[in-house]
């Protein structure tokens, strides 16, 4: 099925999107009474951690999705935690044995033609790409279907890129991060002006720097929860709820850019016809300050 078919599955209801943030184990999701939904090493760590497998799972990146965490932690040499268990499997081998449950609530590119880290990554130079998209084809009929479009495939997005310049700037510090667009940021979207229309064409433009912003928000947006509330989602370089550590290249937050994504989506919302709710559970950190503000975890609980 193609995603066009969730236009609205969530009209009036709340969802709770978790991110992989270390901020996620102040937390027991086992209490939220909402539908969950979840991205890239939740699936396996985040049901094996709390008993509660996401009620919809954006399986996006190929290096996370076909690749198990233990093979990342032995290539970047990060120590393993206390209780960590390197046998869990990739997110795509654990969806196969969880097939039932998984029938209707995945959401997938319908090709693996847009990423080229198969080679580029070495951690993903054992996998064998002809595999990778068979297990692609034998999840589509049992899925939502969206089509990726290359970077940059609208014009306003390919000027509003160049003229932004110094992409990735490593000495960014959201404390105290205010998004001030300037007029010609508000004049030329990021993405194009028609994320909504290409959305009810099952089309996603991958225009961002994180799969987040570009994949999962829009596409939340375009199911039409009326309440979006984000938990984990750290947007820091501290490593993951299963896995904590510190970036080697000493970065310790995500680029401006990446806040500057988030807050343009944020500002799209506000104008669409069901103008949702979007916030995020109060945590010990809080980089990403939603228009919603923030809310006790109690608040989405049981």
């Amino acid at each position: 099925m193609k995603i066009e078919a969730l236009k609205n599955v969530g009209s009036g209801q709340t969802i709770v999107f978790v991110g992989n943030g270390t901020t996620l184990n102040e937390f027991d999701l086992a209490k939220v009474a909402h539908p969950i939904a979840a991205c890239n090493y939740f699936l396996p760590h985040g049901p094996a951690k709390w008993g509660r497998p996401p009620d919809w799972y954006f399986a996006h990146d190929p290096s996370v999705l076909f690749t198990p965490w233990e093979a990342h932690r032995a290539f970047k040499r990060l120590p393993a935690p206390a209780g960590y268990d390197p046998t869990l499997p990739s997110p795509a081998a654990f969806i196969d044995k969880n097939r039932q449950w998984f029938r209707r609530r995945l959401i997938v590119p319908s090709n693996l033609d847009w990423w080229g880290g198969f080679r580029a990554k070495a951690v993903m130079r054992g996998v064998d790409p002809a595999g990778c998209r068979r297990w692609l084809e034998s999840w589509k009929v049992h899925a939502y279907v969206y089509d990726p479009l290359p970077a940059g495939h609208d014009w306003t997005a390919r000027v509003h890129r160049r003229m932004a310049g110094g992409y990735k700037r490593e000495d960014f510090d959201p404390l105290g991060y205010v998004w001030n667009p300037r007029l010609w940021e508000r004049l030329l979207a990021p993405v194009g002006p028609w994320l909504m229309r290409d959305l009810a064409k099952s089309r996603v433009p991958l225009w961002g720097l994180n799969s987040f912003t570009t994949v999962m928000l829009p596409i939340l947006l375009f199911m039409g929860w009326q309440r979006i509330v984000l938990v984990g989602v750290d947007f820091d370089k501290e490593g993951y709820f299963f896995t904590p550590y510190q970036s080697p290249t000493g970065q310790r937050f995500f680029y401006k850019e990446e806040y500057d994504e988030f807050s343009w989506l944020c500002d799209l919302a506000g104008r669409l016809p069901h103008r949702p709710l979007i916030q995020a559970v109060h945590a010990s950190r809080n980089l990403l300050q939603p228009p919603g503000g923030l809310v006790e975890f109690e608040e989405v609980c049981r």
